[in-house]
């Protein structure tokens, strides 16, 4: 199936207008935010983050696919923002490939993915995910707790 690009373009210019939102009135700044999501919105994720025009934080994708990966752009705020890409091996949604694809094409691109795959995990997700998910935003946060 096609991904639906204009859909997908509108959602990211809603997603950019809530950042700027808890950016200006809430304070907080754009590099301790991150934008993820799970299956479309993981889809999504990925040119909302990439595209903002400010740093942010990270990106995390579970069980996604890069849309239009050809014709990607990754915007120069966001050129070394760290995605972290989880996946289930069994995902009959989101096929194990397009974690493949996608994380090649975001690499080619210069951005750093860390991709991870969860053996017996279909189009869902389990602690050992949970677990991986929270290093990342420790990490990208710069947290220990």
């Amino acid at each position: 199936t096609e991904d639906d690009l204009a859909g997908i373009a509108k959602s990211t210019r809603l997603i950019h207008s809530m950042i700027d939102k808890i950016v200006e009135e809430d304070g907080i700044p754009p590099e301790s935010i991150l934008v993820g999501g799970f299956s479309q919105g993981a889809v999504t994720s990925v040119p909302v983050v990439y595209s903002y025009p400010k740093r942010l934080a990270g990106c995390l994708m579970l069980s996604g696919w890069v849309p239009d990966r050809k014709n990607m752009k990754i915007g120069s705020a966001n050129q070394e923002t760290p995605l972290f890409w989880g996946h289930g091996v069994e995902d009959e949604v989101a096929l194990l490939s397009c974690q493949g694809a996608g994380a090649e094409a975001l690499t080619e691109k210069g951005v750093a993915v860390e991709a991870k795959e969860y053996a017996g995990v279909g189009h869902d997700s389990n602690e050992e995910e949970f677990d991986d998910i929270l290093v990342f935003v420790k990490k990208v946060l710069g947290t220990s707790d």
